[in-house]
């Protein structure tokens, strides 16, 4: 955010700044099939880590995980379509995704998108390391408009990262024009410990082609910061 010369300081002294929340993945799928899951994975920036809700109109079908951000439901028989919205909330403030409005149609061309994340098991304080996305796409068909996201806590900051990725706060984020069935790509992020703790690191995996098996899209590993 701007930051002006003649406001308020604070006599806190905080070794990380509170950020409000704001969207950097939020482009879903705005078509669904009938009887097949439709998913998608919101993602934010924003400290305290902000949780996720769906927002008053939403199918009664469809729910959203609080913590990952994954908006998921299968559509039932004689949907036409539907529309939502998602609300990131922390204790600095709140952002808005949506509405989006998705059209439901019969089966379409399928993309089973996957995201694995691995990190190291252990980190010492201000030393760094490399956790690893794997973007897979299982097929049959190909996937477009893939996107990839690694979202860091609190204790662990950013170095580097891999070709292509745009930074966002906590977040970094790649996205690929399309992925071909069966193929797969690699993203990386080399993070700083900054104090000791558990360190639990998202990696999420989307795309613009219906996924036929979301639970797979995203990944966590916790990473434990020594002395």
């Amino acid at each position: 955010g701007s930051e002006g010369t003649g406001g308020k300081t604070s006599n806190k002294v905080e070794v990380e700044v509170d950020q409000p929340p704001a969207f950097v993945m939020d482009t879903p799928l705005l078509t669904a099939t009938v009887g097949t899951p439709y998913a998608y994975v919101f993602v934010v920036s924003g400290v305290p880590m902000p949780t996720y809700a769906l927002a008053p109109g939403a199918p009664s079908w469809l729910s959203v995980n609080k913590e990952t951000g994954e908006v998921i439901g299968t559509p039932p028989t004689g949907t036409k379509s539907f529309t939502y919205s998602v609300t990131a909330t922390n204790t600095v403030g709140k952002a808005t995704a949506g509405p989006f409005t998705v059209k439901v149609a019969s089966a379409s061309a399928q993309a089973d998108i996957s995201g694995a994340l691995s990190c190291p098991a252990s980190i010492t304080t201000a030393a760094t390391g490399i956790c690893t996305l794997t973007v897979a796409n299982a097929g049959p068909a190909t996937a477009l408009g893939v996107g990839a996201a690694v979202v860091l806590p609190a204790v662990l900051s950013e170095v580097s990262c891999s070709t292509g990725c745009a930074t966002h706060g906590n977040v970094l984020t790649w996205t690929l024009a399309s992925l071909a069935a069966h193929a797969s790509s690699k993203f990386t992020v080399t993070v700083k410990a900054l104090r000791p703790g558990s360190a639990s690191v998202l990696g999420v995996a989307v795309s613009q082609s219906p996924d036929p098996n979301p639970l797979n899209n995203f990944s966590v590993q916790t990473i434990t910061i020594t002395h």
